[in-house]
């Protein structure tokens, strides 16, 4: 009985459409974009400088649907919370082994969202096999944020 309402579970979550996904190799990234890697993930702040910005609406350039990640306040997503900088990392080592890109794909947050979540305006997430959804991944926040705040 645990095995079919795990199966349920899984294919009711699948069938939620992955309507922000973003796996870009590398060579489709505009060079202008590309050679100021050393320039994303230079601090731990969550808004994107204009480079990480252009780097973000490139890598999601089909499926934005008018998104914008300029200056956007961004929450990266692998499992647990991590940051910009990690994400960067990992993408100028993969970068210059000539390694695939990452790959994630994002979701927006509405406004009820972002503010449960802190202000933040959307969410990436990476190398995840299964879609989670925002409001998911808004539970998930809450819960941590109020854990935080209870030490």
């Amino acid at each position: 009985m645990k095995c079919i309402l795990m199966i349920i579970m899984l294919f009711a979550g699948m069938s939620q459409p992955l309507k922000y996904t973003g796996y870009t190799d590398f060579e489709d990234i505009p060079k202008e974009i590309t050679v100021h890697l050393a320039k994303m993930g230079v601090d731990g702040t969550a808004i994107l400088n204009s480079y990480e910005s252009a780097y973000f609406n490139a890598v999601f350039e089909e499926t934005l649907n008018g998104f914008d990640f300029t200056y956007k306040k961004v929450m990266f997503f692998r499992g647990s919370i991590e940051d910009k900088v990690d994400y960067f990392n990992d993408t100028r080592k993969r970068f210059h082994n000539n390694e695939g890109a990452i790959v994630n794909y994002f979701c927006a947050f509405d406004a009820v969202q972002k503010e449960k979540v802190g202000g933040y305006d959307a969410v990436i997430v990476c190398w995840s096999k299964f879609y989670t959804p925002a409001e998911d991944i808004v539970k998930f926040v809450t819960a941590k944020r109020k854990k935080t705040a209870k030490r």
